[in-house]
């Protein structure tokens, strides 16, 4: 099962201010790909890993185990 992630605000101005994405769009990272979508036509693209490496934005890596907490 894929969860999906807004990247974080600062790594979206990254974005934004290098002309990855516009400002009508938010990048999510969807497994280990991140997909820029347009908010208003739902659009979606895939962003290059290269472009997420040359300005220096990780990766939420969700392989954790999970562990139930008990009292």
């Amino acid at each position: 099962m894929t969860t999906s992630f807004v990247l974080n605000s600062s790594s979206l101005n990254i974005l934004r201010e290098n002309k990855v994405i516009t400002e009508h769009e938010v990048a999510i990272q969807e497994g280990d790909i991140i997909v820029a979508k347009n908010v208003l036509t739902d659009k979606k693209r895939i962003i290059d890993k290269n472009t997420l490496v040359k300005y220096n934005i990780g990766l939420i890596n969700e392989n954790r185990e999970k562990t139930l907490l008990k009292d």
